[in-house]
């Protein structure tokens, strides 16, 4: 089954609209054969009792003629009682982990921080809450496997159905864990996902 996503793209720094642009990404799920080594030894070396994982070939768009299409693979897992989304580039290196969230799972601090960073959208609907891990991939395996995150970045993407510049949509944003908005683009298929904050 294909998926194909629509995002307009809003990044921001320092308050200020940095660019905004048009993506398309296009996920089809694939068989085994299909990925690469590499990101296939990484994922079965991090969850080696993981009774499934499903892969996913994912297509992003070029956005204008001076980018090329991007092509990475995705599993997707459970792992004790946590939803996985491991994505790699193309050549199988790891590229980030995903892992759901509750918000009730988040530390106080995490919390509060993530609950002010929304106070500048006067309505919103929390739909989903990922961490995610980025890295060097033996560290971010060891951070997955052990639960040690000295040494990997720490990040929270955060789907949500809001006004942004007076547009009410779905949105995706990443957040540093101090609440620094990094990113935040628009969303045309509505995220599956429902949580209030």
């Amino acid at each position: 089954m294909k998926q194909i996503i629509s995002i307009c793209s809003v990044l921001f720094f320092f308050g200020y609209t940095y660019a905004q642009e048009l993506k398309i990404e296009e996920e089809s799920r694939i068989k085994i054969d299909l990925v690469p080594e590499k990101a296939f030894n990484w994922v079965k070396e991090a969850f080696p009792s993981s009774p499934k994982t499903k892969w996913f070939r994912e297509v992003a768009s070029p956005t204008n003629s001076n980018e090329i299409q991007h092509i990475s693979f995705e599993a997707k897992l459970k792992f004790h009682g946590s939803a996985y989304s491991i994505e790699f580039s193309e050549t199988g290196d790891l590229e980030d982990v995903e892992i759901t969230k509750k918000l009730h799972d988040l530390s106080e601090t995490h919390r509060k921080t993530l609950k002010q960073a929304f106070d500048q959208y006067p309505k919103f609907r929390l739909q989903k809450l990922q961490e995610q891990l980025t890295g060097e991939s033996k560290e971010v395996q060891n951070a997955v496997v052990n639960g040690n995150t000295e040494k990997v970045t720490t990040r929270y993407e955060v789907e949500f159905e809001g006004d942004v510049a007076e547009i009410h949509a779905y949105w995706e944003a990443l957040f540093e864990t101090d609440g620094t908005l990094i990113q935040i683009r628009q969303i045309y298929l509505r995220p599956s996902d429902n949580m209030d904050l």
